[in-house]
């Protein structure tokens, strides 16, 4: 039962952030997820550390436009490179994704830079909420150390650079 504290406060969810004032088009809600790797790992003690992508690329699917006007063919990928300080409960992240999304002209490849709290992250194009599932370690007992992060969210600036 102790667990469910932990679990809980990773997998709030959040209303999804309005766009920015400045923001150009905004273009379609997208959903996905990818698998990350914590070193040297998220505890109820303070660390720093790194949040990388492991593994095959995660997967997103757009609706209701297509991202950056490029017309997806198939999934697009998505891996992650993100800095940390904080607790599980309190993390503070700033990194990237990268967005690579298949097109009838080769692979298109955007990169979103972001930050990011507890559930929610905020970028200079996409933007939404995440829950945590987690794939190694708990928090509570043994550091989390790697998690599948599921998220929703939306091109707050659709156009491209």
């Amino acid at each position: 039962m102790l667990r469910i504290p932990v679990i809980i406060a990773l997998a709030t969810t959040v209303a999804l952030p309005l766009a920015p004032a400045q923001a150009s088009e905004r273009g379609p809600i997208c959903k996905g997820y990818d698998v990350l790797e914590v070193s040297p790992g998220l505890s109820a003690e303070p660390t720093t550390g790194t949040v990388n992508h492991v593994g095959p690329l995660g997967q997103e699917t757009c609706h209701g436009g297509d991202p950056m006007g490029y017309k997806a063919t198939g999934p697009i990928g998505i891996e992650h490179y993100i800095s940390y300080s904080g607790t599980c409960s309190d993390p503070i992240l700033k990194g990237y994704a990268l967005h690579h999304i298949p097109t009838a002209q080769g692979v298109k490849t955007i990169r979103n830079d972001f930050t990011a709290g507890l559930g929610a992250f905020q970028g200079r194009k996409f933007s939404g909420t995440y829950a945590v599932r987690e794939v190694e370690g708990d928090c509570l007992s043994a550091p989390l150390t790697k998690f599948r992060a599921d998220y929703v969210g939306y091109f707050n600036d659709n156009s491209r650079d």
